[in-house]
């Protein structure tokens, strides 16, 4: 078990210090941390809180994507958001990175929360889903989303010009959409 002294020389009123601890040996189980100001409650002395540090932590996002919306091309995601920690004030923000989308959380903070983005488009791309509060910096985490594609099931690619002469060929590609509903129709 080790003993430090942390002094500060000349502190001015008004001011924060912060000190910074290393050196921990994370091996350890567990380990006991004390701070005492010698000084405390004599005139002129400041005064020794760690309440301004919150320990905030998003742990887990989950989320399930909703099916494509025929009629906008879009898409909603919904989830829970698991924390420790968190702040009293601001608000827990979640986003999508990609369309700027996003929905707001106002406080008292309940873990889980649950959110819900609508309007995100059907484009089959990955979307990263960010939550983070805003009165807690670095308090914040992230997962992917992918999006579902309403439009088309199936794509064509190659082809070439044709004349009428009962002998000209042109070679296509059809590639199909991942869980496109079957059967498939060509036309």
């Amino acid at each position: 078990m080790g003993y430090a002294i942390c002094t500060i020389p000349n502190a001015l009123p008004n001011e924060y210090y912060l000190i910074r601890i290393s050196g921990i040996d994370h091996n350890v189980i567990s380990f006991h941390l004390f701070i005492d100001q010698e000084n405390y409650g004599q005139p002129g002395a400041g005064t020794t809180t760690c309440d301004f540090v919150t320990h905030c932590s998003i742990l887990e996002i989950t989320h399930q994507a909703s099916s494509c919306n025929p009629i906008t091309n879009t898409f909603s995601v919904s989830g829970q958001i698991y924390f420790s920690n968190p702040p009293s004030t601001g608000n827990l923000v979640v986003w999508d990175s990609l369309t700027g989308y996003s929905t707001i959380i106002p406080p008292p903070f309940q873990s889980p929360t649950s959110f819900t983005i609508e309007g995100l488009p059907c484009d089959y791309l990955l979307h990263p889903i960010y939550a983070s509060f805003w009165d807690s910096a670095g308090c914040e985490n992230h997962t992917y989303v992918q999006a579902p594609v309403l439009c088309p099931d199936a794509t064509i690619s190659g082809g070439g010009s044709i004349c009428d002469d009962g002998v000209s060929e042109a070679q296509i590609q059809i590639s199909f959409t991942p869980n496109a509903a079957l059967p498939y129709n060509f036309a």
